[in-house]
């Protein structure tokens, strides 16, 4: 910029716009020119833009400071809510799995039910087959304290060990089943008396025979005496040897062989009751 041609300095305000290069009310000169030779002021930036640099500036410290302050409180904030829902998801998966225990708990009982109902269904036919069929004493098939004892123990693990058992039960009912209708094949052995009669009737017979023969040739006047004679020493004959026989045939077991005295008694003795009625009968008549 050149001085004025007089080549005075400019002085007081006319300099300060001279130098400047501002109007007297602050506005740039006319046509938005900037000063002379196109300088900027000191600093290099225009006023606008420092101001704009410098509000951007604090901007930017403000919102970091408020970002910091916001993840310390979530900071503060996020560990007992993480801990809580820690909590949360843990007592839920206890609930779960407790409903789910005590679901499996409630079926196993009822199987075990259902499965105890089938069981005493199968045993209950079985005792009156071996009772009655059989005849096995009812004493034998009553538990034995030692059964009783490993009946408690099988069944002390909770329902599930008490299903099981209950299973195994049924698998033996079934077996005892299939072993009762193989001897149902088999003859089935007569009881004592029946087996008794086999040997005492022969016997009995023999004295009805022979006291029948004695009746027809005895003379008359002797009836009496061979009547006293075999009615007392035929039947206690048949008895003694029907006693010796059932020993010989039946005998050589463990246990001791039912002789039915009683039975054979009745049997040898009804010779001698139907010989009398005969010879009472025959007397009637004539």
């Amino acid at each position: 910029m050149s001085l004025p041609e007089t080549g005075a300095e400019p002085t007081g305000e006319t300099g300060a716009v001279g130098a400047t290069g501002w109007g007297p009310s602050g506005a740039a000169p006319a046509g938005g020119a900037t000063p002379a030779g196109g300088a900027t002021p000191a600093g290099g930036a225009a006023p606008g833009d420092a101001q704009a640099a410098g509000g951007a500036a604090a901007g930017g410290q403000a919102a970091g400071s408020q970002a910091a302050a916001g993840g310390q409180a979530g900071g503060q904030i996020g560990g007992p809510w993480a801990d809580y829902l820690a909590a949360a998801q843990r007592l839920d998966a206890v609930r779960r799995a407790a409903s789910s225990a005590a679901g499996e708990q409630a079926a196993t009982l009822q199987a075990a039910q259902q499965e105890l109902a089938a069981v005493r269904a199968r045993l209950a036919p079985q005792r009156a087959r071996l009772v009655q069929d059989l005849g096995v004493p009812e004493a034998v098939l009553v538990p034995m304290p030692a059964d009783q004892a490993m009946a408690a123990q099988a069944v002390a693990g909770g329902p599930g060990a008490v299903l099981a058992a209950l299973r195994q039960a049924r698998v033996t009912a079934d077996t005892a089943d299939a072993g009762i209708l193989g001897q149902a094949a088999l003859p089935v052995p007569l009881r004592p008396w029946a087996r008794n009669m086999l040997v005492y009737g022969p016997f009995a017979a023999a004295v009805l025979i022979v006291q029948i023969i004695l009746y027809l040739i005895a003379p008359s006047g002797s009836l009496p005496t061979y009547a006293l004679l075999c009615g007392l020493s035929l039947p206690l004959l048949a008895y003694g040897l029907g006693w010796l026989t059932i020993g010989f045939v039946y005998g050589g077991g463990p246990g001791k062989v039912d002789r039915t005295p009683l039975v054979g008694a009745i049997t040898c003795l009804t010779p001698v009751l139907l010989t009398c009625m005969g010879v009472g009968l025959l007397a009637f008549i004539r």
